[in-house]
């Protein structure tokens, strides 16, 4: 498996260093409250030593408590996901400052997902900055300790009669981590694995069926938009409007599915997309004022009426 993106020097010795510690001490692992004094006092020192704790194996790395994934209990699914950082958060600790998100625009940065809610506060930042930075230590383990957790939950969801829904960017926008994760788990797991994930790649062959992946459209990209809409995709769609107000029943022609009751919106795009129909997954605009403006001047957002 061929590495993706590198470390810069500095970074690569931190995380290597506290591997080394961890080897060494097995009980050297930092508590949650220690963990909160060491980031605010040395911020660099904490993330190497969560990202180590994720490469050897200490900490799990996956999500399992987020808003959106917490409403899908009592639908007969369990979910759970990767929330690595978004364009580049953890840029100063990457080669060329790398991005994972490459298709991203200013408005989708400052009002994304990722850094909203939870994800704004300091413990959530920094986990999703190790888990970017013991990505880019060695891909291979940290893409096999993924999967592993993946095959994990899939039998403990399948032994109580459930499902297990995985979305491998819950706020990156890597497609070829999505398949790398997906494949191998998917080969390991006695028990069905459903994955799905947004992207603003635009590819209309991207990664096949073997994967839910719906392109998120903004007015940026409207050409390329108007090219997906006849091939039977599902296309995302941000529409200006409160939670209060309904989504619209139709855009541009195509059903409009709730993408915001709970995460797994390919439930409800399944037999449009069986009959090779486009859907469109419907979101709402959220955050606060400042984001919102942000984001209808980046033009990610549309009227209903669009």
């Amino acid at each position: 498996m061929s590495q993706h993106f590198y470390l810069t020097p500095a970074a690569q010795e931190g995380v290597a260093a506290q591997v080394r510690e961890l080897a060494t001490f097995r009980s050297g692992v930092l508590s949650q409250k220690e963990l909160t004094g060491l980031y605010k006092s040395n911020p660099e020192a904490a993330i190497f030593h969560k990202a180590a704790c994720y490469i050897t194996g200490r900490l799990p790395i996956s999500t399992r408590a987020g808003h959106k994934q917490v409403k899908c209990r009592g639908t007969g699914w369990v979910n759970a996901g990767l929330t690595l950082s978004p364009h580049k958060e953890a840029g100063n600790f990457l080669v060329g400052r790398h991005t994972l998100c490459q298709w991203s625009t200013k408005g989708c940065r400052i009002p994304c997902v990722g850094t909203a809610g939870r994800g704004s506060m300091d413990l959530s930042k920094l986990s999703r900055i190790a888990r970017t930075l013991a990505l880019a230590y060695n891909e291979e383990i940290f893409v096999n300790a993924v999967a592993t957790e993946i095959v994990a939950a899939s039998k403990l969801a399948g032994k109580s009669g459930l499902l297990l829904a995985y979305r491998t960017n819950l706020a990156s926008d890597l497609t070829w981590l999505a398949h790398d994760i997906a494949q191998l788990a998917k080969t390991a797991s006695p028990y069905p694995i459903t994955f799905y994930d947004y992207t603003k790649n635009q590819d209309p062959f991207l990664l096949g069926r073997s994967l839910y992946v719906t392109r998120a459209h903004s007015h940026h990209n409207m050409k390329k938009t108007e090219r997906l809409l006849p091939l039977g995709l599902p296309i995302s769609v941000v529409f200006d409007i409160t939670k209060h107000q309904p989504l619209p029943t139709t855009w541009m022609g195509s059903p409009v599915i709730d993408g915001v009751h709970h995460d797994l919106w390919f439930l409800d795009a399944e037999p449009y997309l069986d009959a090779d129909k486009t859907v469109i997954v419907g979101l709402r605009l959220i955050g606060s004022e400042h984001k919102k403006n942000i984001a209808r001047a980046g033009l990610l957002a549309v009227q209903p009426a669009c």
